[in-house]
This record gives structure tokens, C-alpha cells and sequence, in this order.
């Protein structure tokens, strides 16, 4: 569990750097959900990884966060499955259409998670 913690530290810091310093290539990962099979692939393999997260949140070391983090990661996901298509394409064209100012904020936030996930792998040295 710790290494997928670190996976998705290194992840998620990639997309943070991406979105801050390069919004029009963040924009362009946005576009790659355009089409109903990706999305749809892409919810279920979250339904899996939040599963897999939730259960084995006792090995981290932010046990909270890392159990939040998976159910989270479970619900938005069966709420994007079960969504018709068309409020789908709503929701990805505003993400796609948002300024370069909220791909910024969004990438400081992920840095924030990648923190939050390199903690719960690594722990805090005192």
C-alpha cells in the first residue's frame, strides 16, 4: 500500500507542476475524457483504486486522510458512471473551457494532495 501511496505522490505532483506552470497542456489531459469510453473505462478503474485505497489504509501512516481519500475516490466515481452522458460532456466542457487562473489553483491544490500522499507513505521523522 505504501508504494501506491508513493505512485500516486509522484502522480499527482507531475499534474500539479503541469497544471501550474503549463495550463494549456493540463487542458489537453481534460480533453482526453471528451469521449464516452474513456470516461467511463477511466471511473471504473477509480472505483477500483478506491477500493483497493480504503482497504488498505491501516498499513499508512495518515490513516484518515488515506481512508477519506478512498471512499471519495469510490462515490465521485460511481456518480460519474451513473450520470447520463450529456451532463458528463457539461461538466468536462467547463473544466475544459475554466480560465489558466483555476487550472493554476487546481494545481496547487494537487500539490497539497502529493504532500498529503508522500506523508502517508513516508510518515514524519522527529
Amino acid at each position: 500500500m505504501l508504494i501506491l501511496c508513493w505512485v500516486l505522490a509522484t502522480i499527482y505532483l507531475v499534474f500539479a507542476v503541469l497544471a501550474i506552470f503549463s495550463p494549456e497542456s493540463a487542458r489537453c489531459w481534460s480533453r482526453w475524457f471528451d469521449t464516452p469510453i474513456r470516461l467511463r473505462v477511466s471511473t471504473i478503474f477509480g472505483i477500483a483504486l478506491g477500493a483497493i485505497i480504503y482497504l488498505g489504509r491501516n498499513s499508512t501512516y495518515l490513516h484518515p486522510f488515506v481512508a477519506f481519500y478512498g471512499i471519495f475516490a469510490v462515490v465521485s466515481s460511481l456518480v460519474y458512471l451513473v450520470l447520463p452522458w450529456k451532463f458528463v460532456r457539461k461538466i468536462n466542457d467547463a473544466s475544459i473551457n475554466s480560465s489558466d487562473s483555476w487550472y493554476r489553483f487546481y494545481g496547487v491544490i494537487t500539490i497539497l494532495f502529493s504532500f498529503a500522499f508522500f506523508i502517508a507513505a513516508h510518515g514524519i521523522s522527529r
